[in-house]
């Protein structure tokens, strides 16, 4: 028999890290940041003849690379500056 009152869920613990910040920080330490892309996904994404990835998802992780690095760079100028 099924009750006549809906099951209330909790929501998910916050988490007490700072996930951002620890990736920042391991991207900063190590100074990599690994993608990955599914080959054959045309035209999202593709390996070219000589391997090198391609396609708009590749190029849209591109331009966050380019953002993350462009972030890293300015808080490393105001450390240096301050």
């Amino acid at each position: 028999m099924r009750s006549a009152h809906p099951r209330i869920l909790r929501p998910p613990r916050p988490s007490r890290r700072r996930p951002d910040h620890d990736t920042l920080e391991t991207i900063r330490k190590q100074g990599v940041i690994r993608l990955g892309y599914v080959d054959g996904a045309a035209p999202f994404s593709w390996a070219s003849a000589n391997g090198e990835p391609q396609g708009y998802s590749v190029d849209l992780c591109r331009v966050v690379v380019d953002s993350i690095a462009e972030q890293l760079e300015a808080q490393a100028r105001s450390r240096c500056a301050g």
